[in-house]
């Protein structure tokens, strides 16, 4: 495995796991909803399955990235009544980063 592979690797282990650490939090603080919770550690999980095993795949990527889109945009509307179009772009870009270093690893 090249850089890029360890880059994709260190990068989506990380990015899943503050996914999973956000929807811990976020159960004990109870300002979403349960299963919007879950569902950003189930997004986490994905992504952090499929950089660090060649069985997973894109697909499993591209599910938990879309999973923890859609779960933030939720919780935006949740806790502060709105969305955050500058959050979302930069969740977006670097979304768009991690699938281009997967498919180049």
């Amino acid at each position: 495995m090249g850089v890029v592979g360890y880059l994709v690797g260190i990068l989506g282990v990380l990015y899943g796991l503050l996914n999973i650490l956000a929807g811990l939090v976020q159960i004990k603080l109870k300002q979403i909803d349960f299963w919007a919770s879950i569902a950003m550690m189930v997004g986490g999980s994905l992504i952090a399955l499929a950089v660090i095993t060649t069985a997973a795949g894109l697909h499993v990527l591209l599910a938990g990235l879309i999973v923890i889109h859609i779960v933030t945009m939720n919780n935006g509307v949740k806790v502060y009544g709105k969305l955050n179009p500058k959050h979302h772009l930069i969740r977006l870009a670097f979304s768009i980063l991690l699938v281009a270093l997967y498919l180049f690893k």
